[in-house]
């Protein structure tokens, strides 16, 4: 038995050593220099105007992948801002018609005939507000004589007659944000209806003094601290009081 095993090894060992000298003979065979020159020898045989056309193309191919990467970034842009817009004026119209439900209500006392304005949707009308104030610097003149912050600002404070204190203390966190991005618009502006502007800007600041007082009317309450904490109106009137009267007092 051992014996045919050790001529089973000699088998393959034989058979492996053959298979290695008809790869190296295959190498040996192969001169991989000289496929080289042969490529080079058939580029430079093509002539100048040939290869100056493959450079042409190439060029060309580049810059139309360019081309179409750079009108595919404007497209996302234009719809991005068409979406700004868009978006605006659906804000816009949700507001206006929970203002004309608010103002319906103040004006009778006949329970049975006030509508109920569902918390959740003011609560939910806020982020997107913020989001329009947040996003509103990156958006083209066009876009910006379209959808004014003021007129959100003005929407936005006609909402504080609701009765829950979530909601108010929400949307008076979105009436600070307002506020700084119109003021901060106010300051660096440089056109030539500066003096109207100055006129416009005490009506910004009325909705801003009257924000603050009810936030304060709330602070009063100790039951409310933790709403003050969750919707982020400590480091919003921090920033009122930094911004107003430390570095433009």
């Amino acid at each position: 038995m051992d014996e045919e095993d050790d001529a089973y090894e000699d088998y393959f060992e034989t058979q492996m050593l053959r298979d290695m000298q008809g790869i190296e003979e295959y190498e040996q065979q192969v001169d991989y220099f000289e496929a080289l020159k042969r490529v080079e020898d058939k580029v430079a045989s093509l002539g100048a105007s040939e290869r100056e056309s493959g450079v042409e193309q190439a060029i060309d191919d580049a810059l139309e992948a360019e081309y179409l990467m750079e009108n595919i970034a404007a497209d996302e842009v234009a719809e991005e801002q068409a979406g700004y817009v868009a978006e605006y004026q659906q804000v816009i119209s949700q507001m206006s018609r929970l203002c004309a439900v608010i103002a319906s209500n103040n004006k009778t006392d006949a329970k049975d005939k006030k509508v109920r304005v569902e918390e959740a949707e003011l609560l939910d009308l806020c982020p997107r507000i913020w989001a329009l104030v947040t996003e509103y610097d990156k958006q083209t003149q066009k876009n910006k004589g379209q959808c004014h912050l003021e007129t959100l600002l003005k929407g936005t404070f006609s909402l504080l007659s609701v009765k829950y204190p979530r909601s108010v203390l929400r949307i008076s966190s979105c009436n600070v944000h307002l506020y700084l991005k119109i003021f901060e618009k106010y300051i660096f502006s440089t056109t030539a209806h500066a003096l109207d502007q100055a006129a416009d800007f005490k009506k910004i600041f009325t909705y801003l003094f009257e924000t603050m007082r009810g936030i304060f009317i709330y602070a009063k309450e100790g039951s409310y601290d933790s709403l003050f904490k969750e919707e982020g109106l400590i480091p919003s009137l921090s920033k009122v009081l930094q911004t107003c009267f430390l570095d433009h007092s």
